[in-house]
């Protein structure tokens, strides 16, 4: 991978295909701020995280739904996530998958925005990537049906 592509500087992401972000010393202060957060109470971690994980304006039950999951968050397992997206680094195993691959974009994600999801495209062989217009990064609870219906279409041309 070239220095300075998105699967190696891309700070904010969840889907980078492991990449090493927080060992950079630009990325540092975001691990140190992701295990912060970690030992804050639910109620303001949902606070910190929510805003960025939808579009626009997402259905309000929605949001609601997904608060409710984030408060039972555990410190434990979100300080466990932050190292292990830290120190996984899976760039040469990417282009050795051989086995159809799906990549599902929000096109407004905040977190894992659209150039990490064509970075991991480009990297897979016979990757399919859809973007779905004016979702955030929970395009799965956020435009469920567009989704789903991604999805599904997918697995029946796989099958054929």
């Amino acid at each position: 991978m070239l220095s300075g592509s998105p699967l190696e500087l891309d700070s904010r992401s969840s889907s980078t295909g492991g990449i090493p972000n927080f060992r950079r010393a630009l990325s540092l202060p975001r691990l140190r701020e992701v295990l912060r957060q970690a030992d804050l109470p639910a109620d303001e971690v949902v606070a910190e995280w929510l805003p960025s994980l939808f579009s626009g304006s997402p259905p309000v039950a929605v949001v609601e739904e997904v608060a409710v999951i984030m408060r039972d968050f555990h410190p434990a397992g979100m300080r466990a996530m932050a190292y292990a997206f830290a120190e996984a680094d899976l760039r040469d195993v990417l282009p050795r998958i051989e086995v159809p691959t799906l990549l599902l974009c929000g096109e407004a994600d905040q977190r894992s925005p659209l150039t990490v999801a064509e970075a991991l495209h480009a990297a897979i062989p016979h990757s399919t990537l859809v973007v779905l217009d004016g979702v955030g990064h929970q395009s799965n609870v956020e435009a469920a049906d567009r989704f789903n219906a991604e999805v599904r279409g997918f697995l029946r041309q796989s099958l054929e």
